[in-house]
């Protein structure tokens, strides 16, 4: 670590007293520079006012302007200048008056190289205690610039989520308006698909876009979401409203800047409307996403701004199309013809592709997925997670095929290998029929009799398979059919527990709660 070299002037109206002075420093232990020898105090002000030095050594009685003259000159430019005075026994009197601007380091004539340098230690220390203090004050302010951002950011996170939040603390009300942005960064192909790389991509792209909106507006809080959406909500005068346009195509354009060095990742800026009101602000965050969630018929790598684009045009098309491919599409499951599968994809992508939507291509997704469903474990499970990262960061509808293609040959493939020895018969069977009766009263010894295995076999070859043991996969089964009906329907809670094989209000309530974590009531107000 370089050490720091402090600056020292030298003052005296004698020059040959001012070389003396300089002989006496051990300058090289104390780290320390000579700036100049001045001979007059007019020279040393200008030169104080212009340079700042560290230190100033000045006699304390000068012809003109004095030493005492030059402290009251320049006490003012820094509070950081230390000064050390050289005065004789009869100059006490000046000395003294220094001491009112808190001047308390004079050597006394014949200078004496020890109490020069004694002097000069003590100046050093209180410049090192100085340094110190503002270093101190400077993290104690930055991390209390953290906090503030890390609890505005969860707070944006909050709203984002539809979570409470109080705003009250929230952003400075004195600049009236409001606007939120969303970026979201799209794989250029899926083929180059780096997790890790992921992360610090997103981080270094909010810091660059954090930057450029400090830099131009008010007040600003960010916040990463998942699927590489990063969202900003800001804050700025009416005078600064006029070149926010401008502002964003910045952001986008120093976006691109650094993210041609990956050759990965493409970039879209959703932008809600400005917004005159504080609690107006989660609408401003509703059009962001949702301009980003349109960018596949709107197109990538550009600032979408929800006030330019024709509401008429938006609307969600093609909302149930796999329900014409839905049957086909579990026969080819359950005869394992990928082929057929590959077919009605790209049947379906054809139907779409002049009303691309990533919102239709998400349902598309979510259906695939519950035709897997009967034959759900771990695995498929894991496999839908990490594909959907992929799906919601395509940036074109082929891309979007292959990815959920990928994600049915590899379930197909993990469900084929599993059914080999037909190990897995017994228990399509049992979860078929307790899809279909589910409502009945059902024990694992009237499974045993359907597929014909000893009971204690079959409840050990279930649990294995599906991990779960039998009653708790028909609790499951029948919650979440609660849960459909809770939502889907205004059926009282008791008729909902009788639907799904619970007689008893009282326990079917309990056993919701207990599984789902909250009551049926909660649940329906939730999600409805």
């Amino acid at each position: 670590m370089t050490e720091n070299i402090r600056k020292v002037l030298i003052v005296d109206d004698e020059y040959f007293i001012g070389k003396l002075i300089y002989k006496l420093v051990d300058w090289d232990s104390k780290s320390l520079e000579c700036a100049d020898i001045l001979d007059n105090g007019e020279d040393a002000i200008d030169y104080i006012k212009s340079n700042t030095p560290d230190i100033v050594i000045t006699d304390i009685r000068m012809p003109g302007i004095s030493g005492l003259d030059l402290i009251r000159e320049t006490r003012d430019i820094s509070n950081k200048i230390q000064y050390i005075i050289i005065s004789g026994y009869r100059e006490f009197e000046y000395a003294r008056e220094a001491m009112k601007y808190g001047i308390d380091h004079y050597v006394l004539k014949p200078i004496n190289k020890d109490d020069l340098n004694e002097a000069l230690d003590d100046v050093i220390n209180i410049l090192n205690e100085i340094e110190n203090k503002e270093v101190a004050e400077r993290r104690l302010i930055e991390t209390v610039e953290n906090s503030k951002k890390i609890i505005k950011a969860s707070i944006l996170k909050d709203i984002i989520e539809d979570n409470d939040y109080d705003n009250s603390i929230f952003m400075n009300k004195d600049l009236r308006l409001f606007r939120a942005i969303n970026i979201k960064l799209d794989y250029e192909s899926i083929e180059q698909v780096y997790k890790k790389q992921d992360i610090i991509t997103v981080g270094r792209v909010a810091d660059i876009v954090n930057k450029i909106l400090e830099t131009n507006v008010g007040e600003v809080i960010g916040c990463n979401k998942e699927f590489m959406n990063i969202f900003f909500l800001f804050n700025y005068s009416m005078d600064e409203a006029k070149s926010i346009r401008s502002i964003l195509n910045t952001i986008l354009s120093k976006i691109n800047e650094y993210l041609i060095g990956f050759e990965r990742y493409r970039a879209t800026v959703g932008v809600g409307s400005e917004k005159s009101k504080l609690n107006d602000i989660k609408i401003s965050i509703n059009e962001a996403h949702y301009m980003i969630k349109k960018r596949l018929s709107i197109g990538i790598n550009r600032v979408i701004y929800f006030d330019d684009i024709n509401k008429e045009n938006l609307s969600d098309k093609y909302v149930d199309i796999m329900n014409e491919y839905n049957d086909e599409l579990k026969r080819s499951i359950e005869s394992f013809n990928i082929e057929k599968i590959k077919y009605i994809l790209s049947d379906i992508f054809r139907k779409i592709a002049d009303g691309q939507n990533e919102a239709i291509v998400y349902q598309i997704y979510e259906r695939v997925y519950g035709l897997f469903k009967d034959y759900s474990d771990e695995k498929i499970d894991k496999e839908y997670r990490d594909i959907l990262s992929i799906l919601k960061s395509c940036c074109n509808l082929s891309d979007c095929k292959k990815v959920i293609l990928k994600y049915m040959s590899d379930c197909l493939e993990h469900i084929k290998n599993k059914s080999e020895g037909q190990v897995l018969k017994p228990i399509r069977t049992m979860i078929s029929y307790i899809k279909d009766n589910y409502r009945e009263k059902i024990t694992i010894e009237d499974m045993a009799e359907i597929v014909d295995l000893n009971p204690v076999y079959l409840g050990s070859l279930f649990k294995k398979e599906i991990g779960l043991n039998f009653s708790s996969y028909l609790i499951k089964v029948r919650i979440d059919a609660a849960k459909s009906l809770l939502v889907e329907t205004n059926y009282t809670i008791a008729a909902i527990g009788s639907e799904v094989g619970y007689k008893d209000t009282r326990y079917f309530s309990q056993l919701f709660e207990k599984t789902v974590g909250i009551k049926p009531a909660l649940y329906r107000k939730i999600h409805s």
